[in-house]
Protein backbone atom coordinates (compact mmCIF):
# COMPACT_ATOMS: atom_id res chain seq x y z
CA UNK A 1 0.00 0.00 0.00
CA UNK A 2 1.26 3.42 -0.86
CA UNK A 3 2.19 5.93 1.85
CA UNK A 4 0.16 8.71 0.20
CA UNK A 5 -3.60 8.24 0.17
CA UNK A 6 -6.02 11.11 -0.41
CA UNK A 7 -8.87 11.27 2.12
CA UNK A 8 -12.03 12.52 0.48
CA UNK A 9 -14.87 12.43 3.05
CA UNK A 10 -15.61 13.12 6.68
CA UNK A 11 -14.70 10.26 9.00
CA UNK A 12 -17.65 8.24 10.29
CA UNK A 13 -17.86 6.04 13.38
CA UNK A 14 -19.87 2.80 13.54
CA UNK A 15 -19.94 -0.86 14.54
CA UNK A 16 -22.81 -2.17 12.36
CA UNK A 17 -22.31 -2.99 8.67
CA UNK A 18 -21.71 0.16 6.62
CA UNK A 19 -20.73 0.79 2.98
CA UNK A 20 -18.71 3.87 4.02
CA UNK A 21 -20.17 6.18 1.37
CA UNK A 22 -20.23 3.30 -1.19
CA UNK A 23 -16.46 3.63 -1.51
CA UNK A 24 -13.96 1.17 -2.96
CA UNK A 25 -11.02 2.07 -0.69
CA UNK A 26 -11.57 2.65 3.03
CA UNK A 27 -9.14 3.77 5.73
CA UNK A 28 -10.13 1.94 8.93
CA UNK A 29 -8.93 3.03 12.39
CA UNK A 30 -9.73 0.81 15.38
CA UNK A 31 -9.43 2.63 18.74
CA UNK A 32 -9.75 -0.78 20.46
CA UNK A 33 -9.01 -4.33 19.31
CA UNK A 34 -11.67 -5.19 16.72
CA UNK A 35 -12.63 -8.12 14.53
CA UNK A 36 -13.51 -6.52 11.19
CA UNK A 37 -15.85 -8.27 8.76
CA UNK A 38 -16.40 -7.43 5.09
CA UNK A 39 -19.63 -8.68 3.49
CA UNK A 40 -21.11 -8.38 0.03
CA UNK A 41 -24.60 -7.01 -0.71
CA UNK A 42 -26.05 -10.51 -0.15
CA UNK A 43 -24.46 -10.46 3.36
CA UNK A 44 -22.03 -13.25 2.49
CA UNK A 45 -18.80 -12.89 4.47
CA UNK A 46 -15.96 -12.05 2.09
CA UNK A 47 -13.29 -11.87 4.77
CA UNK A 48 -12.38 -11.01 8.33
CA UNK A 49 -9.32 -9.60 10.04
CA UNK A 50 -8.33 -8.42 13.47
CA UNK A 51 -7.10 -4.86 13.83
CA UNK A 52 -5.20 -4.22 17.07
CA UNK A 53 -6.00 -1.27 19.31
CA UNK A 54 -5.01 2.00 17.63
CA UNK A 55 -4.37 0.11 14.40
CA UNK A 56 -4.99 1.41 10.87
CA UNK A 57 -5.72 -0.73 7.81
CA UNK A 58 -6.88 0.03 4.28
CA UNK A 59 -9.61 -2.15 2.77
CA UNK A 60 -10.36 -2.42 -0.95
CA UNK A 61 -13.96 -3.43 -1.62
CA UNK A 62 -16.86 -3.11 -4.02
CA UNK A 63 -19.16 -0.08 -3.52
CA UNK A 64 -22.01 -2.19 -2.10
CA UNK A 65 -19.78 -4.29 0.21
CA UNK A 66 -20.06 -3.45 3.89
CA UNK A 67 -17.55 -3.22 6.72
CA UNK A 68 -18.48 -3.93 10.33
CA UNK A 69 -16.54 -4.32 13.55
CA UNK A 70 -16.84 -6.04 16.89
CA UNK A 71 -15.99 -2.64 18.42
CA UNK A 72 -16.28 0.91 17.13
CA UNK A 73 -14.47 1.67 13.87
CA UNK A 74 -13.57 5.11 12.51
CA UNK A 75 -13.58 5.07 8.71
CA UNK A 76 -13.14 7.44 5.81
CA UNK A 77 -12.92 7.10 2.04
CA UNK A 78 -9.47 7.01 0.51
CA UNK A 79 -8.19 7.29 -3.04
CA UNK A 80 -4.83 7.37 -4.81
Amino acid sequence: MTDAVRLSTTEITFTAANTVYNSTLVRVFAPALSLVTVRNAATTVLGTMTIPANGVEYIKKQPTDTIGGSTTLNCTVGSY
